[in-house]
């Protein structure tokens, strides 16, 4: 990422570096890409509810899980966050909270095209691979202003609110919902394209 980038360049081996530039990380745009994920809803039993959607491997408090609880928490009946990755065994989830803890990578793109808004409550991010794979599958993202989560949010692709600020990521994915997907579907996926892209990003 950019800010990476510039971390880098504070960093006293590099201080005299001749040149120094940034490639973004890559995604497989192939896979992670807008698809019709019905039978999945309907599978869930989410055919009338209004998805919200995180991803981690592992959650813990630096993944910003403290904040899906919270969010969870005040979640209206017609909303559901669905959860993916594993989490401590004493985490308490409230019953709107779907957890699913593995899948594989053409199931996570079926998730992500499913989901009406993706979250990222993470504060530490060296580039944020899940955030660019949700809008390669076409889903807007509402992330904290912190590290390198706002420049994988590009224009027309979700929000970007202060960090830590709880009520402001509920809100703006609320604000989301009421639009509708279908008016972030297509800046999204032609972001990824343009920023994400394996074969470009191969190349250069």
């Amino acid at each position: 990422s950019n800010w990476l980038l510039e971390q880098a360049r504070q960093a006293p081996v590099f201080r005299n570096a001749a040149y120094m530039t940034c490639s973004h990380n890559w995604i497989d745009t192939d896979v992670f890409t807008v698809a019709d994920s019905s039978a999945l809803r309907k599978e869930l039993h989410l055919q009338d509810k209004k998805l919200m959607l995180s991803v981690a491997a592992i959650w813990e408090e630096r993944k910003g899980l403290d904040t899906l609880l919270w969010i969870a928490r005040r979640l209206q009946p017609e909303e559901r966050l669905i959860l993916i990755g594993s989490i401590p065994p004493d985490t308490q989830l409230p019953e709107q909270v779907l957890h699913i803890p593995r899948v594989d990578r053409e199931e996570l793109a079926q998730y992500y095209s499913m989901a009406d808004v993706f979250l990222q409550p993470s504060l530490e991010e060296t580039f944020g691979k899940v955030t660019a794979e949700a809008i390669s599958c076409g889903t807007p993202v509402v992330c904290y202003d912190s590290t390198a989560n706002p420049e994988i949010v590009g224009p027309g692709c979700g929000a970007v609110v202060p960090a830590l600020d709880k009520n402001a990521m509920l809100e703006q994915a609320r604000q989301i919902l009421l639009r509708g997907k279908s008016e972030y579907r297509n800046p999204c996926r032609e972001f990824a394209l343009a920023q994400f892209d394996k074969t470009k990003l191969f190349d250069q």
